[in-house]
């Protein structure tokens, strides 16, 4: 077992330097094509070392604490992972998790942890509706939570006129972000590791007629580990809306790229192990923050979400690609 975990961190790493080094060479060339030149001294000054130079408050603890949303986003795929499940609707769970905060707190004026208690029910309750359809009607949950990304995104934009999208005023939220997520990462792995729920939900990713031969419901096993992970991604555009992170109603582009794609690229990293998935998940959000940083400095932000997608290919390629016959 323990050569095992040595195995997947190994792959997950090579896949992570694999996919900068391409995404390196993709910056390069941009560069030279549009600039003629590509500065090196522009992007280690300003979106690598700012993070680490601005003191512990600005630097570490500003960024873990950003990354909370990206690792409950990360948790909740990895959840479904753990069953065999591919979670594609990320980008609408985060969407509704922030639409859901921000109506709590504009319209009610309940604190924070009232609002992310909100948020985290509505992704729950919209991540039952691919699990129904998973459990009912046999629906393979890679359509059905893609669907129900592009239902949620899609109802926003056409409720976006009666939604007035505004930032409330809230406390710092960075250590209790920190503390939620690094909890909620723990809690996981314990209950997928050490728990009979989470012996069920290994047992169907390893293969379902081997979980129904042990006497597993496969059917409602799927079901719960889809509502716990839109629960966690509901909990993710919540906890990204009251720190800040969201200022505008969240448009059609959130599905293909964003915190949406971070979390897949996490939970892929990991090969959807919990912690491993939220330690991959401050990392994605490092190389984000350092490229919005840069804001077009050295070439444009959206290669930021290019090296992201080559990452997630190298996990596909060279993780997902050696699991063979198994659903996962």
């Amino acid at each position: 077992m323990r050569n095992k975990g040595f195995r997947s961190f190994g792959r997950a790493l090579l896949c992570l330097c694999l996919g900068l080094l391409l995404g390196a060479a993709a910056m390069i060339g941009v560069s030279f094509l549009a600039l003629g030149e590509f500065r090196w001294e522009t992007v280690c000054q300003e979106g690598l070392l700012p993070l680490f130079t601005g003191g512990w408050r600005d630097g570490p603890l500003a960024l873990l604490g950003r990354a909370a949303p990206d690792v409950l986003l990360a948790l909740g795929i990895s959840l479904a992972w753990q069953g065999g499940m591919l979670q594609l609707g990320g980008a609408g769970l985060y969407a509704l998790g922030a639409a859901a905060a921000m109506l709590c707190a504009s319209l009610t004026g309940l604190p924070w942890y009232a609002c992310l208690g909100v948020s985290a029910l509505a992704g729950g309750l919209w991540g039952a509706v691919p699990g129904l359809m998973k459990k009912r009607l046999r629906l393979r949950e890679a359509l059905g939570t893609a669907l129900t990304a592009w239902m949620a995104i899609y109802a926003l934009q056409a409720f976006s006129g009666l939604i007035a999208w505004e930032q409330s005023p809230m406390p710092d939220l960075f250590v209790p972000a920190l503390l939620i997520a690094g909890a909620l990462a723990l809690l996981a792995w314990l209950s997928v590791r050490f728990t009979v729920p989470g012996l069920d939900l290994r047992l169907l990713g390893e293969s379902e007629k081997t979980a129904r031969y042990a006497g597993v419901d496969t059917g409602k096993t799927a079901f719960w580990a889809l509502c716990l992970s839109g629960l966690l991604g509901g909990a993710a555009g919540g906890l990204d809306y009251l720190l800040g992170g969201v200022h505008q109603l969240p448009d059609l582009s959130l599905a293909l790229t964003g915190p949406g794609l971070h979390g897949l690229a996490a939970a892929a990293l990991a090969g959807g192990h919990p912690l491993g998935a939220a330690i991959a998940a401050v990392a994605v959000k490092y190389l984000s923050l350092g490229v919005g940083a840069m804001n077009g400095a050295a070439f444009s932000p959206e290669m930021g979400e290019a090296i992201l997608a080559l990452i997630l290919y190298c996990c596909a390629a060279l993780a997902l690609g050696r699991k063979g016959g198994r659903k996962a």
